[in-house]
């Protein structure tokens, strides 16, 4: 209350400590929220001139002169992701507004089973990704498949290369850099398992949440496109007007 009275922020919202704790949470969500993370330019979501802006629905306080000029939940009322539609209003409306990071204040628990983070993260992927157009689809999702294995295979094929050839500097050179390449993105894995504070043999699934989240990135992709999205085992069908609203 006091951060968001002294920026007199009509919206504050933050982002909490994800408890993972089931094996499918532990294996699949450090790639899954890896990926979403690499499309997101947080600067820009807290810059004024930047129109870039998200929320957490888990967390957010906002001022009540702010919330009732721009129409409350009622403004996004036909709106699967309302979290960030409101987010973008208050940004838009030209009200100071603030995304932070909140892990030492709130801890939440999201999805528990893979059917969970499969119907969870489905609805509103996309939406989260803020994916505009088929390129950016396929550019985001060739990303993570490339993350997930290029730093297992390249080294492999490097080293077979270099062994089975007539050695020289350039193929020295190549296997060098594509160690140098996957040590980058095991350092990257490690961190996320750290931050998540869960057991170290977790970077060795990393893989599989980042192939899992190009899986799930063509499904919300799907479902936004044929305008029906499922959530707690409701369909919703939305059309073109409430999309474009929601972004």
């Amino acid at each position: 209350m006091q951060f968001a009275e002294s920026k007199h922020l009509g919206l504050l919202s933050i982002n909490p400590f994800q408890e993972l704790v089931s094996i499918s949470e532990r294996c699949l969500l450090p790639g899954i929220f890896f990926g979403i993370a690499g499309t997101m330019n947080f600067k820009r979501i807290n810059d004024p001139e930047s129109p870039d802006a998200i929320a957490n629905g888990q967390f957010m306080l906002f001022s009540r002169s702010v919330y009732e000029s721009i129409g409350g939940h009622g403004a996004v009322r036909n709106v699967i992701m309302e979290d960030i539609a409101l987010a973008r209003i208050v940004k838009r409306s030209d009200y100071p507004f603030c995304w932070v990071f909140g892990e030492d204040l709130i801890r939440t628990r999201m999805y528990r089973s893979l059917q969970m983070i499969w119907k969870g993260f489905s609805k509103n992927m996309a939406d989260v990704m803020n994916l505009q157009g088929a390129g950016a689809a396929i550019y985001n999702c060739l990303k993570s498949l490339l993350l997930a294995w290029l730093p297992l295979i390249l080294p492999v094929w490097a080293l077979s290369a270099v062994f089975h050839g007539e050695p020289d500097i350039i193929l020295w050179s190549g296997f060098v850099l594509a160690m140098a390449g996957s040590a980058i993105m095991f350092i990257s894995a490690l961190s996320t398992i750290r931050f998540l504070k869960i057991p170290f043999p977790y970077v060795l699934t990393f893989p599989m949440g980042l192939t899992m989240h190009t899986a799930i990135t063509m499904k919300s992709l799907w479902q936004r496109k044929v305008g029906k999205r499922k959530r707690k085992d409701r369909t919703y069908t939305e059309n073109k007007s409430e999309q474009h609203a929601s972004k």
